[in-house]
Parts: structure tokens; sequence; C-alpha cells
């Protein structure tokens, strides 16, 4: 590997290691702060939005600050998201197209390419258009989608996901049992769970 190949994996790996330790410091650590990047992110919104503010009447003024927290949590999960899909295509390009097969009529730059898997992979759609041909290419294509799915994705989301599907679980089996046996279940009573 040449010095840009060695810069850009090393960056990459930077890249996927600050959005890990972000999502880890904001969403599952105990003490519930802030990461750097969330952190930052939410320092510059605020600052030039009460700049902004501030140059408006009262009613103005808290008509726009009332928008931006909302609207801070979807900015914040596009930049993890943009900074995990340059990460990958950081890690991908030195190895493009070398350890990849790419059809005749997809292909571009280096750089285009490598961004482009990254985002295809990331988001799990995968159109064949460029595939990983080497084990390795095929395995760090593995941790992207793990990553989406798993950890980002489940971290961000499966709070409300959860509860939503237990929720709905719960109910569809208590309607069932009460279809069947029109009774309320006591404790202990689960034969409602077999079959």
């Amino acid at each position: 590997m040449n010095a840009a190949a060695w810069t850009s994996t090393v960056t990459g790996i930077g890249f996927l290691g600050l959005v890990g330790l972000d999502i880890y410091r904001t969403i599952l650590h105990s003490r519930g702060r802030s990461g750097s990047v969330t952190e930052a992110l939410t320092r510059a919104v605020w600052r030039l939005t009460r700049g902004a503010a501030f140059r408006r009447s009262r009613q103005g003024r808290h008509r726009l600050l009332n928008h931006v927290g909302p609207l801070l949590l979807p900015g914040i999960v596009a930049t993890l998201v943009a900074l995990l899909i340059l990460g990958y295509a950081l890690l991908y390009w030195p190895h493009l197209p070398a350890d990849f097969n790419v059809q005749e009529k997809a292909q571009s730059s280096r750089s285009i390419e490598a961004l482009y898997f990254s985002g295809i992979t990331f988001t799990t759609l995968g159109y064949g258009d460029i595939a990983p041909r080497s084990t390795p290419m095929r395995l760090l294509a593995l941790t992207s989608v793990a990553a989406a799915e798993r950890n980002f994705m489940r971290a961000t989301f499966g709070p409300f996901a959860f509860d939503f599907c237990s929720t709905a679980y719960a109910l569809t089996v208590f309607s069932i049992f009460m279809t069947e046996n029109k009774s309320v279940p006591r404790s202990g009573n689960f034969s409602f769970f077999h079959t």
C-alpha cells in the first residue's frame, strides 16, 4: 500500500471510530452525555440560530427557536450516517477496482465508485453493479451492513420499534386468548402461550 492508501484507511477507521464513540456516549452510556460530533453539531446549530433569532421580533424569535430542537435530531442522524458512509468509502477506495467486480457500464472514478458502493451497501440496496471479489472486502461490506442494521439503526430507532412490537405482540396474544376463553387470564395461567 502506498501513502495515500494508508492515509485513506486510517482516516476511514477514524471516522468509524468517531461515530461509534459518539453513538455510545450519546445513546448507550448510562450517564447520557453527548458525543463529540453530536455536541459540536448541536452547539454550532444553536449558535447560528440564536444569532439569527435575536435579529427578529420576540414572536419571530420564539417561532424560529421552537423549530430548531425537533430538526436537530434528524440533522444529527444524517450527519452520523454521512460520516459512516464516508468512513467506509475511505476504506474501500484503496482496493478499487482490483478487489471488486465492476460492470463496464458502471465504471467511474475510484472515489465516486467507493462512495457509491459504500452508500448502496450501507442502505442495503445492493444493485449488483459493483461487488466485492476478495474475502477482506466481502467481510468489510458485511460489517457495513451490520453497522447499518444492528448498531446504528437499532440504537437510533430500536427502543421505539421494540416497544411497538412487544406491545403489539402482547395485545395480539391477549385478544386471541380472550376470543378463545372468554375470560381474563390470571397470574400463573400461561397456557395460552402453548398451542
